[in-house]
């Protein structure tokens, strides 16, 4: 809502040629706390999937470098072209928690983009006519003692324990504020691995994303101790996750 798809169109054809083969795109329906700010109602889920199919057909057009003119339900173009379109296609990985929203990502992405190694989201991925890249993100908190990983993660990422859907509709950090309140640091922490020592429950971790069928993997380390975590990486958590990576584990 918040940028047109014309704009996009632009800044991704953009990208694309400055980035040549590297450059993926990923889109999903977005969350209110983004989106409130200028001023418009927030759109229940099954809309947001039809402005988000709406949206990429009108940038997949844009990105030919034909003149483009469309009257939709959500958006209008008008006479708009991309005089620089993209070299090579853009691939869009499109994300999606629940399998109404992985139907979607398969009928209209390259790729899918989920958040916890279920199964059934990439099936109903796959039987929508799902191809290419799945990719999802796995949070740690890796720090020199487990308490204060765990303290990390409930100062600076409690939203981990917020559940369903509440996080895309709330508007304001606010009322973020106000849910995380509430909530302990065992309810923060219960599905992150916390500490120095976690290079086998990531391992696990990873696994159970292989299974599931996920490819790609993002890891996410909570707080600002970036550099502990890369060294933690070079001396342990490669070397654990080799057996899993392989498929020998």
């Amino acid at each position: 809502m918040r940028i047109h798809p014309v704009v996009l169109a632009q800044a991704t054809a953009t990208t694309s040629l400055l980035f040549g083969d590297r450059f993926f795109w990923g889109v999903g329906t977005g969350e209110a706390l983004n989106e409130h700010a200028i001023g418009r109602r927030w759109p229940p889920p099954e809309v947001r999937l039809e402005m988000l199919e709406e949206a990429i057909d009108v940038i997949r057009l844009l990105w030919s470098g034909e003149t483009v003119d469309h009257r939709g339900v959500h958006f209008e173009v008008d006479n708009a072209r991309v005089f620089d379109p993209p070299a090579t296609p853009i691939p869009i990985i499109v994300s999606g928690f629940g399998e109404t929203a992985a139907r979607v990502a398969g009928r209209i992405g390259d790729g899918y983009w989920g958040n916890a190694p279920d199964r059934k989201l990439l099936d109903a991925f796959a039987d929508a006519g799902g191809h290419g890249p799945r990719y999802a993100q796995l949070r740690v908190c890796w720090a020199e003692d487990t308490e204060r990983a765990q303290q990390t993660m409930h100062e600076m990422w409690p939203n981990a324990g917020i559940g369903g859907q509440l996080s895309q509709d709330l508007p304001t950090w606010t009322h973020f504020e106000q849910a995380t309140a509430p909530l302990t640091v065992e309810q923060v922490v219960a599905k992150t691995p916390c500490g120095p020592d976690i290079a086998e429950e990531v391992a696990d971790t990873v696994r159970s994303y292989r299974d599931a069928g996920y490819d790609h993997l993002y890891f996410h380390q909570v707080g600002p101790d970036q550099d502990g975590f890369l060294r933690f990486w070079e001396r342990e958590l490669a070397a654990a996750l080799q057996p899993v990576t392989t498929g020998s584990g």
